[in-house]
């Protein structure tokens, strides 16, 4: 499992819940609650690292100073750009630990591509192509 997973799974999982499940009655939107519980801190994890890139590959001043913009982004030459591009997909392929919390009941009508997206996570690997 890497970071660019976990992301994935966040985004799918707060997509099912406000389209599906916005009152959170079910154990699938339990179980989906408490997983993306579990990944925010390492989610915050990459996104502190990445920050951390992209202040390794800005610009600076004469000075050491960081550039910004007027909307006080960083500024980047086209090679530290492609830098922190790089850095950026090295970052999301990162392997990570998880420990999954499986759904002890699904929803009846819970789509294939749901159930899909979810496995591994919520849904035991192997249950979503059987369903």
């Amino acid at each position: 499992m890497n970071i660019q997973d976990v992301l994935r799974f966040v985004e799918q999982a707060e997509r099912y819940l406000q389209n599906n499940d916005p009152q959170r009655k079910t154990k699938l939107a339990y179980a989906l609650a408490r997983m993306e519980k579990q990944l925010r801190p390492k989610i915050d994890g990459y996104l502190g690292d990445l920050e951390d890139k992209r202040v390794e590959f800005c610009e600076v001043d004469k000075d050491g100073a960081i550039r910004r913009d007027a909307n006080n982004n960083f500024v980047f030459t086209k090679a530290g750009l492609n830098n922190l591009n790089a850095a950026n997909r090295e970052l999301l392929q990162k392997e990570i630990e998880i420990d999954p919390y499986y759904a002890t009941a699904l929803p009846e009508d819970l789509s294939e591509a749901w159930r899909v997206a979810f496995e591994g996570f919520v849904i035991r690997e192997g249950i979503a192509a059987a369903a």
